[in-house]
């Protein structure tokens, strides 16, 4: 049976009454700017249950142009933990109201609320988001997008040796990644700065990104001043 639009619109309003940084795009999407990505949590309605995931899209691979769903369809972070914990729609019990939320302010409140600084962005990311049983789950493209999210950070806070460092534990990672993964997300990618149809060369366009970051870095802040935007609240990566 399909669920009435009203009652959507109130789920909805409780996440945004729960994570206020939020902006509420669709009843379906909410979103915020973190330093150089779209943050939020979308709702995946099934039948009289919905599931709702943290996710994080990269400012840093194309100019918006006209349409935001060129960032949004592009390579992202989709966090499936939850993915199995859906929830009713009109929950008889409390707990269905705020348990999700409370898992998903446990798990991703910090790229949900306020600034943050570098330091405590990448240990969220090796040790909550990259803990060896989450990324078991993971496509070596998710790795990938993960590491470059590390790598993108640091040049963003003008910190290019720790960008290098990163790079550098990148390509003793290869190994242990699948070169198909690869092909399958950036040999063919649009991203103009990072893809490739090998390792090699997606690791030489990497370097070239860090030895002349300034292009990327405009590319960053002309899509947080797009005007489609321009409703998103947001917050810093700050150095430290």
């Amino acid at each position: 049976m399909a669920v009435d639009n009203k009652i959507k619109r109130a789920v909805a309003k409780s996440w945004i009454e729960f994570f206020p940084e939020l902006h509420l795009v669709t009843p379906q999407k909410m979103y915020k700017i973190l330093g150089n990505s779209i943050v939020g949590i979308e709702i995946d309605s099934n039948g009289d249950w919905y599931g709702a995931y943290f996710v994080m899209y990269p400012l840093y691979g194309h100019a918006l142009g006209t349409d935001l769903s060129i960032v949004l369809s592009g390579p992202m972070f989709f966090e499936n933990k939850f993915r199995g914990s859906l929830i009713p729609y009109t929950p008889r019990e409390e707990k269905h109201k705020i348990i999700p939320k409370e898992e998903i302010k446990s798990s991703y409140g910090i790229c949900l609320t306020g600034d943050i600084t570098l330091a405590n962005f990448l240990d969220y990311i090796d040790h909550t988001l990259l803990t060896e049983d989450r990324a078991f789950t993971y496509s070596t493209g998710t790795i990938l997008y993960l590491f470059l999210l590390k790598l993108v950070s640091s040049l963003y806070v003008g910190n290019t040796g720790l960008a290098q460092q990163i790079l550098d534990d990148m390509t003793t990672e290869k190994v242990k990644w699948k070169s198909h993964d690869l092909s399958s997300r950036y040999s063919k990618s649009k991203n103009p700065f990072f893809k490739g149809d090998t390792f090699e060369e997606f690791y030489s366009n990497i370097q070239s990104v860090i030895d002349h970051p300034a292009p990327m870095l405009e590319i960053i802040e002309r899509n947080k001043n797009d005007p489609k935007l321009r409703k998103l609240k947001r917050s810093e990566i700050l150095p430290g």
